[in-house]
């Protein structure tokens, strides 16, 4: 899951969506431009809402487009 303070949005892989069993609430076309990407790709994402406890007890809810990854593996 990536919670970027730069990003308009918050982004969840589809496999971490799958073993929380967040259930879709809505989708959203997006234009998605990667790092080192020149041309951006339109995109029909699924959205999810949960609530994400921070370390002092408090919920705040949020909704993340469902990506099939946030990242590649890291090679050494």
């Amino acid at each position: 899951m990536v919670f970027d303070s730069g990003s308009q949005r918050s982004y969840i892989s589809e496999n971490l969506q799958k073993t929380l069993n967040l259930p879709i609430a809505g989708h959203d076309t997006v234009l998605i431009r990667t790092f080192g990407e020149s041309a951006a790709k339109l995109r029909r994402c699924d959205i999810v809402q949960m609530a994400v406890e921070t370390d002092n007890g408090i919920q705040v809810y949020v909704s993340a487009y469902v990506v099939p990854v946030t990242c590649a593996p890291i090679s050494n």
